[in-house]
């Protein structure tokens, strides 16, 4: 765990040199719409989807790191490797068919 907080602590001053950038980019997420999470979350205080995203983002970043550390410690390194290979190519394709897909063609161009 003091890997994680070191890779993140050393790069904290460089985040901190685009300080108006960061304001800018908080002003507009705290601007986006609420998300509705269902008929339970009635008159409960929400964040913006984009907060969401980001703390989800950093719940898995925190699990997967913790978990591929228990990998490593016990089993070699090359499985480790393998397996952040897989997972790094898993999340490259749901980024590219799911997140960020591209249109479908007309019927016409289809073959």
């Amino acid at each position: 765990s003091e890997m994680v907080f070191f890779q993140h602590l050393l790069g904290l001053p460089l985040l901190l040199t685009e300080a108006p950038a960061l304001r800018a980019i908080v002003a507009r997420w705290a601007a986006m719409e609420w998300p509705p999470l269902g008929a339970l979350a009635t008159g409960v205080a929400r964040p913006p989807t984009a907060w969401l995203l980001l703390a989800f983002n950093i719940v898995a970043n925190a699990a997967a790191t913790t978990c591929l550390l228990s990998l490593v410690s016990s089993t070699n390194s090359l499985v480790a490797s393998l397996c952040v290979t897989l997972y790094r190519f898993g999340a490259t394709l749901v980024s590219a068919l799911v997140i960020n897909a591209p249109p479908m063609p007309p019927r016409l161009m289809a073959v």
